[in-house]
């Protein structure tokens, strides 16, 4: 089984009022690409061995199983690509800005973070960040990707990203009063898609619209869809990049997967740019 992938990376933003939420746009995205690259390399060894008669016989496709399952993979590559990065699934963090009663009753409230990632040093420089991982609860293909990722897929990320950030979509990380280091906080969504080589244009296309516009967001609400918290942001000023995979046969499905910045500490961001020189992907590449 070989499967092809397509690297997605939205624009920059220009100054003014639709400038870059985050310092160095561009090396952040670099970072990203490099990520998705290692993680489609992974996959491809991975439904060649499971392929193979010694093991299962027939390709295994770790984005058509669970959630647990796609990170673990993703937290694989990472290892392989970055031998020295330490990674974490699953791991505990603190969620702070809940009310005053729930902290009344805890000495810290603390929830789960699907992965944590800190890779040292190297000719793009450290990036460490937090990810939170969706992933869509049906197939989809090329005639209602838009619909669905802009609809649901977008919501749910910042949805999540709010459960720490309570009626706020803030673009400090949650976790910067406990986790000192220097990090991001990455929202990822996978698409399960079923599309061929030839319509990776279109999901490229279809992306560029999502991610270049503003969206409207639903972001919460009650149990019975009254007083929903609605929201509006310009999409192109977080830095995102996806890796678009299908089955060169088109027999399986493939995938979508956006990671999307959605928050970080303060000198990572524009609101610190003043403190630090900007970098560009070629003085790191």
């Amino acid at each position: 089984m070989k499967l092809n992938w397509k690297i997605f990376k939205s624009n920059v933003p220009q100054a003014g009022s639709h400038a870059p939420r985050f310092a160095n746009h561009e090396v952040i995205q670099l970072h990203l690409e490099q990520i998705c690259k290692a993680w489609a390399k992974y996959l491809q060894q991975y439904v060649q061995r499971t392929g193979e008669k010694e093991l299962f016989g027939k390709p295994e496709l770790p984005w058509m199983n669970t959630e647990r399952a796609i990170v673990s993979s993703l937290s694989s590559s990472i290892i392989r690509k970055y031998p020295d990065s330490i990674v974490l699934e699953e791991s505990r963090v603190p969620k702070p800005g809940r009310s005053q009663d729930v902290l009344a009753k805890k000495a810290r409230d603390w929830g789960r973070c699907d992965l944590w990632v800190a890779i040292g040093k190297d000719k793009t420089g450290p990036f460490n960040f937090y990810l939170e991982a969706k992933v869509s609860p049906h197939n989809w293909n090329t005639d209602n990707l838009k619909e669905h990722l802009s609809s649901y897929g977008l919501s749910k990320i910042f949805r999540d990203y709010m459960k720490s950030h309570p009626a706020t979509l803030a673009q400090r990380s949650p976790y910067r009063k406990q986790r000192k280091h220097e990090h991001y906080i990455i929202g990822m969504y996978l698409t399960r898609l079923e599309f061929k080589k030839e319509e990776v244009s279109d999901v490229k296309e279809t992306l560029q619209e999502i991610f270049g516009k503003i969206q409207r967001l639903d972001v919460g609400g009650n149990a019975n869809n009254s007083d929903r918290i609605i929201k509006q942001r310009q999409m192109a000023r977080y830095p995102t990049v996806a890796l678009i995979l299908n089955d060169e046969s088109g027999i399986n499905p493939g995938f979508v997967a956006s990671f999307t910045v959605l928050g970080a500490t303060k000198k990572l961001t524009t609101q610190n740019r003043h403190s630090e020189p900007k970098r560009t992907s070629k003085e790191v590449a």
